[in-house]
């Protein structure tokens, strides 16, 4: 039976300041689970197909540049493989890690499934990340918190920069006022672009020190619902 996780007493009650917005939008890794687990499965089997065995990555490697666009981590991270070798690397990629993420998913971080609920009674949830198609689908499967969602959105489905697909759920579903719920300094700088304010979900892979909100634990978003 659902219980209402109670608002913690903490530190964390200037959030209330947020409390009229009526959409909220999450990112994923980082934020609602952790599934390096299973990402760093498809991206060791992805590198071992294509021959770059020498170049193996670890979870907390992986962790490092989760929520950036692949085709950026690839340029950046993996720039040995030249522009061909990134291509063949991303189609094979793909395939790899919708069957990886479709086996193992993620572990959703403590009390989400009971907040989200909660939230959902009053506001409009999001999801919008830089992951590829099938990401959040597969983030559903697992979890079962589709329905709680009013929409979601990805730069794998629209090839658009976060902060496109911000500003696209927002007018997409006539939301009036916003937030964005994150863990990295991307998602801050991308919520910056999109001109709504950013909540940082200090828990997750990213470190951030000039933000305005922040939460330690999921449960402090309860101080906007």
């Amino acid at each position: 039976m659902f219980s209402l996780v109670k608002k913690p007493a903490n530190s964390q009650g200037r959030l209330q300041e947020l409390a009229s917005v009526d959409g909220v939008i999450f990112d994923l890794d980082g934020t609602l689970w952790d599934a390096s687990g299973s990402a760093a499965k498809a991206w060791n089997r992805a590198l071992t197909e294509c021959g770059y065995t020498d170049h193996l990555v670890t979870v907390k490697e992986l962790q490092a540049f989760t929520g950036i666009e692949i085709e950026v981590i690839l340029d950046e991270k993996f720039a040995f493989m030249g522009k061909r070798g990134t291509h063949e690397f991303l189609e094979v990629y793909k395939n790899i890690e919708l069957e990886e993420m479709g086996k193992g998913g993620g572990v959703l971080y403590p009390d989400v499934e009971n907040v989200v609920k909660a939230m959902a009674r009053s506001k409009k949830l999001f999801i919008v990340s830089n992951c590829l198609v099938g990401y959040i689908e597969n983030f559903f499967h697992h979890s079962r918190l589709e329905k709680y969602f009013a929409g979601y959105e990805s730069t794998g489905r629209t090839g658009k920069p976060k902060h496109e697909n911000i500003r696209k759920v927002i007018k997409d579903y006539n939301v009036r006022s916003a937030l964005y719920v994150g863990d990295t300094q991307s998602d801050f700088r991308e919520s910056r672009k999109a001109g709504i304010p950013f909540v940082y979900a200090s828990y997750g892979f990213g470190k951030i020190e000039e933000t305005e909100y922040r939460i330690e634990r999921f449960t402090d978003l309860l101080f906007i619902e």
